[in-house]
Parts: C-alpha cells; sequence; structure tokens
C-alpha cells in the first residue's frame, strides 16, 4: 500500500513537472473597475445587478452559450454578458455562469464594471452598453510553465493556426463564433481556439482577433497559452482540450494543401514528454 501511495504521489509531481499544470481547470479571475464608480448595498444598481446575474440562464430555450440582458434605466442600467467555450455542454455551460455570478460579487462587491474569466467561461456587466462593441481590455494572459525547444519555429506555427481559425470564427452567425483546429509543430501537436461574442459583426469579430493574436507571448515561448478579452479570446495548448466541433475546420480562407493539412483526431509521434513517462514507469515497474 505505502509503495503504491509513493508510485501514485511519484506519477503526480512528475506530470506537474513536465506537463506544465499551472492553475485548476476552474480558477478564475476578476476585473474589478474602479474607475466606473461604485454602489452601495440595498441601492437600485445592485437591485438590478442582483435580476440581470440570477436571469442569466433563466431562459432555457437558449442553449449555444451566449447570453446578453439588460435591467433598470439610466443611470442605474446593468448591461451583462456571459460567454462559454463553444464545444461546452448546456449543464456544463450554466454550471460555469452560475459560478461566475457568485465569485464576481464576492470579488467585485462594489463596483458597477467588472470582467472574471474561467477556462470555461466568461462573465462581465456594466453601467455603460457593451454590446456589439469590441473591447480588448482589460485582457488577462494566462500562460503554461513550460517552454518550447524551439521557439521560432513554434511560434510561427502557433500564428499560422491561429490566423486561420480567426477567419472561420469570424464567419459564424449571431449565436456562436468559435472555432478549433490543430497544427503539426515539430514534436508537437499544436490544439488550438478562438472565440468572440457573437454579438458582434464577422468584421468586428476579426478585427477583435486582429488586436489580441499579436500579444502571444514572445519570452521564452510558452507551449500554452489562454489570452481572455472582453470580446475575444484565444487559446493554444501541445495536448487536447476541447471538444470535436462542426466547425473546426476553416471555412472562410483556402483550404491548406493536402500535405499540410491536419484531420481533428490526427495520430502524431509523442512528445519528448510522452517517452520520459515511459521510461519513468520502465523504472518503477523493473
Amino acid at each position: 500500500m505505502d509503495s503504491l501511495k509513493l508510485l501514485f504521489s511519484c506519477t503526480y509531481i512528475l506530470l506537474h513537472v513536465l506537463l506544465g499544470v499551472a492553475v485548476s481547470e476552474y480558477l478564475p479571475h476578476s476585473i474589478c473597475e474602479n474607475s466606473r464608480g461604485n454602489y452601495t448595498s440595498g441601492s437600485t444598481y445592485r437591485r438590478n445587478l442582483d435580476s440581470v446575474l440570477s436571469s442569466l440562464t433563466a431562459d432555457t430555450k437558449i442553449d449555444y452559450g451566449f447570453y446578453k440582458l439588460s435591467a433598470g434605466q439610466a443611470p442605474d442600467r446593468v448591461n451583462a454578458i456571459a460567454l462559454c467555450r463553444g464545444d461546452l455542454s448546456v449543464d456544463d455551460c450554466r454550471g460555469c455562469i452560475a459560478n461566475a455570478t457568485q465569485q464576481i460579487l464576492e470579488d467585485c462587491s462594489n463596483q458597477k464594471e467588472a470582467n472574471i474569466y474561467y477556462r470555461s467561461c466568461i462573465l462581465r456587466y456594466s453601467n455603460r452598453s457593451i454590446f456589439h462593441v469590441v473591447e480588448t481590455s482589460p485582457s488577462y494572459p494566462l500562460s503554461s510553465e513550460n517552454y518550447s525547444n524551439n521557439a521560432k519555429e513554434f511560434i510561427q506555427d502557433v500564428r499560422t493556426l491561429l490566423f486561420r481559425l480567426r477567419g472561420t470564427a469570424a464567419a459564424g452567425n449571431s449565436l456562436k463564433k468559435f472555432a478549433t483546429g490543430n497544427e503539426t509543430s515539430g514534436f508537437y501537436t499544436i490544439f488550438g481556439l478562438v472565440q468572440c461574442t457573437p454579438d458582434l459583426s464577422a468584421q468586428q469579430c476579426f478585427d477583435c482577433l486582429v488586436k489580441v493574436i499579436p500579444e502571444i507571448p514572445q519570452g521564452g515561448t510558452k507551449i500554452g497559452v489562454h489570452f481572455f478579452a472582453p470580446s475575444c479570446n484565444y487559446r493554444y495548448e501541445v495536448e487536447p482540450f476541447f471538444a470535436s466541433t462542426p466547425d473546426s475546420s476553416p471555412s472562410s480562407s483556402p483550404p491548406p494543401s493536402a500535405s499540410t493539412q491536419s484531420p481533428p483526431a490526427a495520430i502524431t509521434p509523442p512528445p519528448p514528454e510522452g517517452w520520459a513517462l515511459f521510461y519513468f514507469f520502465s523504472i518503477i515497474f523493473y
């Protein structure tokens, strides 16, 4: 029994080091905007805010992961947007938003404008108009702990993938602007995701992604980044993190040649981390 516990402990530590687990999948990041003013407990603004947040997922006919609601009149009007990752199930989406509505009130207890970013959803509210408007600030980059061993090639392949996906996402409809795909880079297969709030026009979505994708961290070239902005976001990793979706293949840009096209479920050579795990378990069970 002790040896089994030791095995699990060593496995966890090794996985943490090799795969660069930086944060929990559900760890939120809140940004409270003091510049937009504050409200007091029991005020009209707080009542409108409570009404909006409690009603976000009340409409069961909405099953595409995007919610926008307003309550009240100026100057106490509250506008709110919630967006789930495009491949999330309805239940998981509503669960993420439910957590976000609670957490944002704890973190930003009296601010009239706030944003909260989760891996699976984002939530924002304000006393100004936030619908059909491109906003790339406040942003939040979340990076892995590991680095690519060929930074120049890796970052170019990341850009190639994300640039390809942004056209597909922008071509989406008023319910979903979301795209996923992958690109081979040396030993790695890079998995990427881009998304906009679907209240944006195709041009607005494209412009938003044009602004944020150049923000890919350059120093050291991390092998995993999730970049959050209010109107759009992107993510890339060297491991699969999304479900297969119909819009995973690019549709609004010229198709790549057969020699470079990567099917969604392509089998690729294992990265060095895989061999390290193999040797580790070989030693353990020898």
